[in-house]
């Protein structure tokens, strides 16, 4: 159960920070920026807030609130209150995740190189 949950979370983080690109990318498309080097700092500083949170809220719910609040009405406390087992899980899988990711996207979809001026 514990590398199940984890996964799914994982997932749901791979997907999400997708979703986020695109999304950021039309936001900042939206923007004003007088200059490349503002325009690139702005998706900068937007992909780098939301990939903070989206990838350690859930790692930070688990270890430090999970056994102090009820979500829904739906007590989500670990066993024994001790979460660091499913932290550590939590922490292997989303991180071996993203390597295997990075790893699968570089080999299978090389970044585009502008043509060369003949």
């Amino acid at each position: 159960p514990k590398v199940l949950g984890a996964s799914v979370q994982a997932t749901v983080i791979l997907l999400m920070r997708k979703a986020a690109d695109i999304a950021f990318g039309y936001l900042t498309d939206f923007e004003n920026w007088k200059s490349q080097e503002q325009y690139d700092n702005a998706t900068i500083a937007k992909r780098f807030c939301f990939g903070f949170i989206n990838s350690y809220f859930c790692i930070y719910f688990v270890a430090f609130m999970a056994n102090h609040i009820s979500v829904f009405g739906v007590d989500v406390s670990c066993p024994e209150h001790k979460c660091i087992d499913y932290v550590e899980w939590m922490i292997g899988v989303i991180f071996l995740s993203n390597i295997l990711v990075r790893y699968f996207t570089t080999k299978f979809y090389p970044p585009r190189r502008a043509p060369e001026p003949k």
